[in-house]
């Protein structure tokens, strides 16, 4: 049975307040394509399209939503190895609903959509060069880290960051905090975005 033929009502009448709002949520996003942010709660394997993939796995109270590996990044052709996912965990991200299994009480999402709209409305609001912009740690490594910039990812390494020498970034910046960071280059016609962290030192979060 299509999630479109399912009785919600039926299903739904005997949930608490708190779970009733986190279907919502999920009928919403997979209905209008609606963004969620939520935080990654870890890494599963599945089999999803007949093949067994790694997900990102956000649970924000009980239901377990699913972001395939090709789900996850902007150029779907452009997949890092399963180790970069599992340094998501505990990072903030965006998803779009794209799947529900209300049966099995899970959701499958899309992150890459979530890019695309960011992108999108990063354009519109007509950013130049030398502007401060919020951006998210998405993974923090030993020599590189991820950071995502309403809807663009980049690899960093420590000479991005900082201006002093860091042996280990993950003992100056972790995963799932908010930082800024400053525009050096930007063509919106080209989709074509460079940003440094270390040209607004110190580094800190925001609220």
């Amino acid at each position: 049975m299509s999630f479109n033929d399912l009785d919600l009502r039926e299903l739904d009448k005997d949930l608490s307040p708190k779970e009733k709002e986190e279907w919502n949520d999920i009928y919403s996003s997979y209905r209008g394509s609606s963004i969620l942010t939520k935080r990654v709660s870890g890494v599963d394997s599945i089999k999803y399209e007949g093949n067994s993939v790694s997900c990102l796995v956000s649970i924000d109270y009980r239901v377990k939503v699913l972001i395939p590996a090709g789900e996850v990044w902007y150029d779907k052709s452009a997949q890092r190895p399963d180790y970069v996912l599992k340094s998501m965990s505990g990072a903030e991200i965006d998803y779009v609903i794209i799947g529900i299994d209300r049966i099995g009480e899970y959701a499958i999402a899309s992150r890459r959509l979530a890019l695309e709209s960011r992108r999108r409305a990063f354009k519109k609001q007509r950013h130049n060069v030398g502007d401060i912009v919020p951006c998210r740690m998405i993974a923090s490594g030993r020599s590189r880290c991820i950071v995502e910039v309403s809807g663009y990812d980049f690899t960093l390494s420590q000479k991005d960051m900082s201006y002093c020498m860091i042996t280990d970034l993950r003992s100056e910046f972790f995963t799932g905090e908010r930082y800024k960071a400053k525009i050096m280059e930007y063509e919106p016609a080209s989709d074509h975005l460079v940003i440094s962290m270390k040209e607004v030192e110190p580094p800190h979060t925001t609220a």
